[in-house]
């Protein structure tokens, strides 16, 4: 079985190329420890460019919570809030089917 943990951000805008290495510092500061993280992806709308998503593929769903307490991820997300319009959203997204 797979999970999606899914992020949305809304970045104030000139601060995108700030996030994007903030993003960048995140994925390496945690990937020793995200050994259930199978990719990690961040994305970002065409038709909004201060609008970005970090799509992430997870074996399981419990690694998550080890992370989230990290230091890594708490300077993550202090920084987080003076570059973003709004708390960040996160969410959980089973497979249900999949087709390759």
């Amino acid at each position: 079985m797979s999970f999606y943990r899914i992020g949305e951000f809304n970045v104030v805008p000139g601060m995108e190329e700030q996030f994007e290495d903030l993003v960048r510092q995140l994925f390496t500061d945690t990937r020793d420890m995200a050994t259930e993280r199978v990719q990690v992806q961040l994305i970002r709308s065409t038709d909004d460019p201060s609008h970005y998503v970090i799509v992430g593929l997870w074996k399981s769903d419990t690694q998550w919570d080890v992370i989230s307490r990290a230091a890594e991820r708490r300077r993550f997300t202090e920084t987080l809030r003076m570059i973003t319009h709004e708390p960040a959203g996160g969410e959980w997204f089973e497979v249900v089917i999949h087709e390759a």
